[in-house]
């Protein structure tokens, strides 16, 4: 489940549809502004692809791969596509929009994205996409060859859309997904050749994933070519044995249905496996990694322990090349790195870690050095997520980080010269900032890496791109006040180019001088300190006592308590503060991240109940302050922080609050997702109590009568199902409680499109106003009502 603050933050930043330019500037702080007309969005920097190349002198230009616009009017979606020096600004134009002519069509190509060979002599371009699961990942590519500038079809597009159509490492061969099942297009003969045959709605899935895999593990391409462009891996998922969930869209005159697999905690998953095959001649092979069983017993039978999944697939370095595979057990607290030899295809486990809690897939969560020998891997020691260099001959292991705090991001390793640095990002000395570090690998027979040297500056999170050789390495940084920015840095030098600043942006915060979260800490029920933040007021008054709100998300290594921009979801909060006069706070309860795994890891079997009891105290400490008014305090959030919010506001009459907002909520996690959800209370044959625990649904008669609730959700939200909120509803209803409701029909999790954010934001708005307000503020109306109302 990416139910995450991260998810939140990016739909939250997302431009809204139709944007409109305001007439006025500067435009006014209003709920349209937000969350229509898109004026606080901010711009951004196009991401790229480096192109790997060497000077003379051995000092590499930096270079990127770039999708720009043509120059002529754009109105056809045309690009250009370019190569771009960063440190100067210059650019050149490889294939004109204009030559970017669909021989199947006769029309433009619409490029939405674009891949390189690996010699640059050849780009994939992707267009018209189309949803599948939760993202446009099926289309149509094609392919241009850059000595002729003409682009050709990948397939033909009667045979259906391509997905995830990949070079092979000597750019000769290209592999793609289409109708589950795996296919290669030799592009020198044109030849395509189909290496799977049984992939088939409901049934098998070959080279990608199925709902749960692709929301909860983040894989959805699951094929890999070897590194001698011979062979191929793929992931099969056999689903047959799963069980289907159906959304149904009312808005026509006839219903119309969608209906796809979806494993809910203890229920059946897709049984899985890897397979091999020589492109040339299909035959393919599969692994035994005691993870396909299609003839299990049923659910009665689910067994925590027995190995259940296979989130990553690749293939080791160099000759002799194998088969690696990730796999974990159902309960996710034990994961091993397997190896399979595709001649024997014997099996062996070179790496097995086990948790306390649990074991979070992150990419990159292992990486091959090119000797074939060693691995470095995402591991956890003295309770702190750390990178790990495993030798795999010896066992011998080298932690590259050290310390009290957790390694966020694996940036991966670059190597130049005799000189191999592994890059990564962390909250070092504040676990609401990031900063990019790396260090030297240590050679062989050394057992501790090289001081760990930072290459960032200045406060805020930091989120680095950083060149293949490590020479360059492109910065975005923001800051709870600061808008992101993003640089190009020399690493030896630490010279700077700026390419984007947001100037617009933070000239137009400048002048509303929009007041800042200021860092906090509050105390939890066992008393520990939490990480917080708080918005007050610009015209703040410490003598009387302001309405209190609390933006809650605490789902496990989430968090929203981060010294970064939040971009339209901070500005709406601030937009509370100015206009109604309230003060906003945050806080990250135990279980959530960047404060090492022990503290993560204790909501492990009890979610829920950790979260309610330290939101609660959270909220009572700053009721306890003069400018908090105890009598007018309430909650929201979003997804877990819907979850998040009815349990803390149907906590047995010990709620501190008087009005909350679940938007799509979690009301029962039997109801949820497998790998979400039996990652933290494992299944609920071997946890019933965790789950009767953690179901706001078994707690409605404990909503008080003088509390307000209102539930919010999209019918067509295909990860937290409007079952949720409908079964809270029913379950509110038969215990007499009285509560608001809210449905967007057609609407996904992320509830976008056609003004409904507009529309969502106004009525949240109004709804805070009604019940947490004394009088209201002499504001214009809100979207939605006339002047009288106000």
């Amino acid at each position: 489940m990416l139910l995450t603050a991260a998810l939140l933050l990016c739909v939250a930043m997302q431009p809204a549809s139709g944007q409109v330019t305001p007439a006025v500037w500067p435009p006014d702080l209003t709920l349209e502004a937000i969350h229509s007309q898109g004026v606080f969005t901010g711009a951004s920097f196009p991401a790229g692809t480096w192109f790997d190349v060497e000077k003379d002198d051995g000092n590499p230009e930096p270079l990127q791969w770039m999708l720009q616009r043509s120059d002529a009017t754009g109105t056809d979606g045309s690009v250009d596509i370019v190569l771009k020096n960063l440190r100067t600004g210059r650019t050149k134009t490889v294939v004109p929009g204009g030559k970017l002519m669909a021989t199947d069509t006769g029309k433009p190509i619409r490029v939405e994205a674009m891949d390189v060979s690996a010699d640059g002599s050849r780009l994939l371009l992707f267009s018209d996409s189309e949803v599948v699961w939760r993202t446009r990942s099926a289309g149509f590519y094609y392919v241009v060859d850059r000595d002729v500038n003409v682009a050709y079809p990948l397939s033909e597009r009667s045979l259906g859309l391509q997905q995830f159509a990949t070079f092979s490492p000597d750019g000769g061969k290209v592999a793609f997904v289409r109708n589950r099942n795996l296919f290669v297009v030799d592009l020198d003969t044109g030849e395509e050749i189909r290496i799977t045959h049984d992939g088939a709605e409901g049934r098998i899935i070959n080279g990608t994933s199925d709902w749960v895999y692709e929301e909860e593990f983040g894989l959805r391409k699951a094929f890999a070519w070897s590194p001698d462009s011979r062979q191929l891996a793929w992931l099969v998922l056999d689903e047959s044995h799963t069980k289907a969930v159906t959304l149904t869209d009312w808005r026509g005159s006839y219903p119309e249905t969608r209906t796809f697999r979806y494993p809910k905690a203890g229920e059946r998953n897709a049984e899985a496996r890897v397979c091999t095959s020589p492109w040339q001649d299909p035959s393919p092979e599969c692994f035994e990694t005691d993870t396909w069983d299609p003839e299990h017993p049923d659910v009665t039978g689910v067994e925590p322990d027995r190995a259940e999944y296979l989130p990553r697939l690749g293939w080791t370095p160099g000759p002799g090349s194998r088969v690696w595979m990730l796999r974990l057990n159902r309960n996710q607290d034990r994961l091993d790195l397997l190896l399979g030899s595709t001649g024997s295809m014997n099996v062996e486990t070179v790496l097995s870690t086990a948790s306390e809690g649990w074991v979070e897939i992150r990419d990159p969560f292992v990486h091959f050095l090119p000797d074939g020998r060693h691995v470095i891997w995402f591991g956890e020691q003295e309770g702190f997520r750390r990178l790990i260099l495993h030798d795999m001959q010896t066992g011998t292991q080298i932690p590259l980080t050290r310390g009290e705090w957790d390694v966020a991001t694996f940036n991966g390793v670059t190597t130049r010269g005799d000189r191999t640095h592994v890059w990564f990002t962390a909250g070092i000395d504040n676990p609401a900032g990031r900063h990019l570090y790396r260090v030297l690998l240590p050679p062989e027979g050394f057992r501790v890496a090289g001081k760990r040297q930072r290459m960032t500056r200045g406060d805020g999170v930091h989120v680095a791109d950083i060149s293949p050789d490590g020479t360059w390495f492109i910065d975005r940084v923001s800051d709870v006040r600061t808008p992101p920015i993003w640089s190009l840095v020399h690493t030896a030098s630490h010279k700077t180019v700026v390419l984007e600043e947001n100037q617009r942006l933070r000239k137009l915060l400048a002048i509303h001088n929009l007041p800042a979260p200021e860092f906090t800490t509050l105390p939890a029920a066992d008393g520990s300190p939490l990480q917080a933040w708080v918005i007050k007021p610009t015209n703040f008054d410490s003598t009387q006592a302001h309405p209190l709100l609390m933006y809650v998300y605490g789902g496990p290594d989430s968090q929203t308590v981060v010294d970064a921009w939040g971009g339209t979801m901070y500005v709406w909060h601030a937009y509370l503060a100015e206009k109604l006069g309230m003060v906003v706070a945050s806080v990250d309860n135990r279980g959530t991240g960047g404060r090492g795994r022990t503290f993560a890891h204790q909501v492990r079997g009890r979610l829920g109940q950790l979260e309610m009891a330290d939101q609660i105290s959270a909220a009572r400490a700053l009721a306890a302050r003069p400018w908090v008014d105890a009598d007018r305090m309430g909650i929201w959030g979003w997804s877990y922080g819907g979850y998040s919010t009815l349990m803390a506001l149907l906590a047995d009459g010990q709620s501190p609050f008087h009005a909350g907002v679940a938007v799509a909520p979690v009301t029962d996690w039997r109801l949820y997702d497998s790998i979400y959800t039996e990652r933290y209370l494992s299944t609920p044959q071997m946890n019933p109590t965790g789950y009767r625990l953690a179901a706001p649904l078994d707690r409605a008669g404990r909503l008080r009568h003088d509390q307000r609730l209102l539930l919010v959700h999209g019918d067509a939200d295909d990860n937290v199902h409007a079952q949720h909120t409908l079964q809270m509803a029913a379950a509110l209803q038969q215990t007499g409680r009285m509560f608001d409701l809210m449905i967007y029909p057609g609407r996904t999790h992320s509830l976008t499109g056609d003004g409904t954010r507009l529309h969502l934001f106004s009525m949240i708005t109004r709804y805070i106003r009604e019940h947490l307000m004394r009088t209201f503020p002499a504001v214009p109306p809100l979207p939605g009502e006339s002047r009288d109302e106000n």
